[in-house]
Parts: structure tokens; C-alpha cells; sequence
């Protein structure tokens, strides 16, 4: 999905890559301008493939692909995506509060961008942008799509390292004690250590904090 890729002609090209090889090395012809992939599209409804016995078709999903692995992406025109999509920030703006969260294309990357880092087991992401662009309108709208419980830790003075740290336990004991869907979600200036980098670098290379 290119979805590492920063520069736009970079991209162009990893696009140009796979039409090409799609075309001469398997004869097929596939449509990927005005589409949309993402995770939260895919219906659940199907039954699990069952392999042979046992819990299988438990850590499976329609695909025959182990749960763990992730959810397996669905190719939806941009049309039909921004619907799924409004209709999810419709929900939420009744159960929670407003976001007034604009649909435009740039926005739309961006939502199926962070649902594809999102559905990955231990999927992480590093926002960057000026004040005020939707960063944490858009990860609203994706943790709310995938039932995730967003925790962003509550400033006060004085805030330190041994607050940090206990926020992060929290967090950490939700998601492997608790079995909890959950979304951290750090913003600069709630990092006023150095040491907090550490810790937030031990999390994301082990699931542990130091």
C-alpha cells in the first residue's frame, strides 16, 4: 500500500511497480485509482474456515488467515469508503461528542492508512503535522470503528516520570491482563522527560516497561 513511502512520486512509482508486474507476470489487469483499502470493510459475518478439529476455526478468520496475523483488507471504491465512513463518525457524534471532521481525499488516505496500521497485532504510528489538521479526530474515528478504548494520559504540573510510568502500567495491564482493545495515544507535549522516550521505545520493541 505504499503506506511507508513519503515522497508522492515515490509512491507513483511502487503504483507503476505493481500494475506492471500484476500485468506481465500474472495477465491481470486490476483497478487501484479511486479505491480504498481497508480492514474495517471486510464483513464478519462470514463463518471461519475450518481446518480439521479442534479450535481451529476460533483462530481463524473467513480466509483460513490466523487471527493473530491481523484482518485481512477489502479493495472499496472511495465512494463507498467516505460513506462507511460518515456513517461511523455519525455514531460517534451521537454517542460522544462532535468532531466536525471534514471527508475530503487527503483525509480518506489517511483514515484507511491508520485502519491498516491499526489492524495489525501491535500496530504502531508516528502522526506528524501542524496543530489543528485532524490527527486526533481521524484516530478517534478508527479506534471507535475497531471498538478500542483510547487512553491519552491526563496532564497536570508537575506531571513526571512516575506518573508516566504508572499510565503506561495501566495501559500495558489492560491490554495483556485484562484482554482489553486499547489505544495509547501519546502527544508531544506529554512527553516532558527524555527518559519517557525510553520507556515509550522499551513498549514498542518488547510490550514492556522498564
Amino acid at each position: 500500500f505504499a503506506d511507508r513511502l513519503v515522497e508522492e512520486a515515490n509512491k507513483q512509482k511502487f503504483k507503476g511497480l505493481v500494475h506492471s508486474t500484476l500485468r506481465n507476470k500474472w495477465k491481470y489487469e486490476v483497478k487501484i485509482d479511486g479505491m480504498c483499502f481497508a480492514s474495517f470493510v471486510a464483513s464478519e459475518a462470514a463463518e471461519p474456515v475450518n481446518s480439521g478439529g479442534g479450535d481451529d476455526k476460533k483462530s481463524q478468520n473467513a480466509l483460513g488467515v490466523p487471527k493473530e496475523l491481523g484482518k485481512e483488507m477489502t479493495r472499496v471504491s472511495v465512494e463507498d469508503f467516505k460513506e462507511l465512513v460518515r456513517d461511523a463518525i455519525r455514531t460517534y457524534e451521537r454517542d460522544y461528542k462532535m468532531l466536525n471532521l471534514i471527508l475530503f481525499p487527503q483525509v480518506l488516505d489517511i483514515l484507511a492508512f491508520e485502519d491498516r496500521v491499526l489492524s495489525q497485532p501491535g500496530g504502531s504510528l508516528l502522526l506528524v503535522g501542524r496543530s489543528g489538521v485532524g490527527r486526533r479526530s481521524t484516530i478517534t474515528v478508527v479506534a471507535h470503528i475497531h471498538h478500542l478504548e483510547v487512553f491519552s494520559p491526563r496532564m497536570s504540573r508537575g506531571y513526571t516520570m512516575k506518573q508516566f510510568k504508572a499510565d503506561m502500567q495501566n495501559v500495558v495491564r489492560k491490554a495483556g491482563v485484562e484482554n482489553t482493545k486499547i489505544l495509547l495515544y501519546l502527544e508531544d507535549f506529554q512527553i516532558t522527560e527524555n527518559v519517557m522516550l525510553e520507556a515509550v521505545n522499551s513498549l514498542l520493541a518488547s510490550g514492556e516497561i522498564p
